[in-house]
């Protein structure tokens, strides 16, 4: 009678199969202030007339 012979083998076994995952991730918001330019600087320039006055006067 011949002796009990004995093999390693190794196998790749599948334990879960390939899937697809759909996660949902919420939008964020955030406060932000800026500056924006409405109108630009200037200078101006007013042209204000002279006023006149009469007066009489009466010499001695």
């Amino acid at each position: 009678m011949a002796p009990d012979q004995y093999e390693t083998v190794t196998d790749q076994i599948l334990l879960k199969e390939a899937s697809s995952r759909i996660e949902i991730v919420p939008a964020v918001y955030e406060t932000a202030t800026e500056q924006i330019l409405v109108k630009e600087g200037f200078k101006s320039v007013e042209i204000v007339p002279a006023t006149f006055t009469t007066q009489t006067e009466e010499l001695w």
